[in-house]
């Protein structure tokens, strides 16, 4: 039977184009280097430039209930690109990626990184 499922698998591979669009931006990526090489990707997989305007990031410390707002900045995100977010005082490699610079792009791997529209959760 496992034998049978992956060879459909394969063959709906083979023969199809997989495509899908998201309906709202997403966290994509984040960095969490050594130090305050921190960053924080978002990704516009929909078909339509979004308005950043109305986003913000929320990071919520050690299982805090409160957390530092980072409003993005008022720009227009095409189409496939993606808006990064780093730390001020990351390393000058990952400042030339970054969109936006915030000192509350500062977490490790036991805080949660919140992506709100209009104060309700997205990502």
């Amino acid at each position: 039977m496992k034998q049978l499922f992956m060879i459909f698998s394969l063959a709906v591979c083979l023969t199809g184009v997989a495509s899908a669009q998201t309906t709202d931006l997403f966290i994509s990526e984040y960095v969490e280097g050594s130090g305050d090489n921190k960053a924080l990707e978002i990704y516009n997989g929909t078909g339509d430039p979004i308005d950043l305007g109305n986003y913000a990031v929320e990071r919520y410390s050690n299982g805090g209930t409160t957390a530092p707002v980072i409003p993005l900045d008022n720009v227009s995100l095409v189409p496939g690109d993606v808006f990064v977010i780093a730390n001020p005082s990351a390393d000058p490699a990952l400042l030339d990626l970054a969109d936006q610079l915030s000192s509350d792009i500062s977490f490790n791997g036991d805080d949660a990184l919140v992506l709100v529209r209009d104060l309700q959760v997205i990502d």
